[in-house]
């Protein structure tokens, strides 16, 4: 099964797009221009409309505060630290995605 991938260069950028596209997943860096990750996810999360789509948070903040405020305050379906491996991710997408 293959994917369309809409890329967006930050977090309101991302925002927009949920105006009108609703993604069956969310890959969200937490390290982006503007809002970080944790702030998009929380307001992906808080919406009625979109707070089902899955979000995975990617990061090189591995702490146990970070994954918390991950997992937590920003309420992410997961988090795949950086480095990653190709394996991790096609494990975790495919989790969600029902592959």
């Amino acid at each position: 099964m293959s994917h369309e991938v809409v890329e967006a260069k930050n977090g309101r950028a991302c925002l927009k797009i949920l105006e009108d596209d609703m993604p069956d997943l969310i890959l969200l860096d937490v390290m982006m221009t503007g809002e970080d990750g944790w702030e998009v996810c929380r307001k992906i999360k808080e919406d009625e409309k979109t707070k089902a789509i899955p979000v995975v948070m990617f990061t090189v903040c591995t702490s146990e505060d970070a994954v918390g405020k991950s997992l937590e305050y920003a309420r992410a379906d997961a988090q795949i630290n950086k480095p990653f491996r190709i394996e991790e991710l096609l494990k975790v997408v495919g989790g969600f995605l029902k592959e």
